[in-house]
């Protein structure tokens, strides 16, 4: 049997916050994986883990990337990227600009988003790794969609549908991808970093596949 543990994870260090690199470093130390599941498409692997990464001149790492490199010091570990290929620009963009535009027509969404970064910033990956989180994001989901439909704007309904859409097909190809690794090689414990929004789904299809060699474990403090 497989041992694989989720870990919810932000992408990027906060000033005044728990959520950091060394923080991270040593959840995965304490779980000792002989593989790391990677939020990345193999295409990116290079840049986050090439020769220049373990001396700190990769131009691309991320605070997940750096825990792993500080991991990989001291331990042997598979490195596996499973992500489907990163999004255009505009498709980032495009997002961003629909939350602005709904922080602006809505305080609830910007007291969720408020209350979200206190906790983050005074609980760290234990936070983000809590019922409590996946239940915010749940929220904000849902407040989303309800100004969207205040507004009746088609172009911000667009946006929406193809962020969540394409999370979701994320999900899936990540799910799929460290499946088939598990049927095609040997280990006992692995590890899954991934953006601490994608929890909960996962969560739920992993629920909806059932019984299977891997037993999956979902990180908590």
């Amino acid at each position: 049997m497989t041992d694989i543990t989720v870990i919810g994870t932000y992408h990027e260090e906060e000033a005044r916050s728990l959520v950091t690199v060394q923080a991270l470093a040593e959840i995965i130390k304490r779980i000792q994986p002989e593989v790391i599941f990677l939020e990345m498409h193999k295409d990116d692997y290079h840049d986050h883990f090439g020769f220049g990464s373990f001396f700190g001149t990769a131009p691309r790492n991320t605070l997940e990337t750096l825990a792993v490199i500080e991991y990989c010091r001291s331990y042997p570990v598979q490195l596996v990227p499973v992500d489907l290929p990163t999004p255009a620009r505009a498709f980032f963009s495009d997002y961003a600009a629909m939350c602005g535009q709904i922080e602006v027509a809505s305080s609830q969404y910007c007291g969720l988003l408020n209350h979200q970064k206190k906790r983050r910033q005074l609980e760290g990956f234990t936070y983000l790794n809590s019922i409590d989180h996946e239940e915010v994001f749940v929220a904000l989901e849902r407040e989303v969609k309800a100004v969207i439909r205040s507004l009746g704007d088609n172009t911000l309904t667009a946006i929406n549908d193809l962020w969540l859409s394409t999370n979701k097909a994320r999900d899936e190809e990540m799910l799929k991808n460290i499946y088939t690794y598990c049927e095609q090689n040997h280990f006992s414990i692995g590890a899954f970093l991934v953006g601490s929004a994608h929890r909960q789904p996962l969560k739920r299809k992993i629920s909806d596949r059932g019984t299977d060699d891997v037993q999956w474990q979902f990180w908590s403090e």
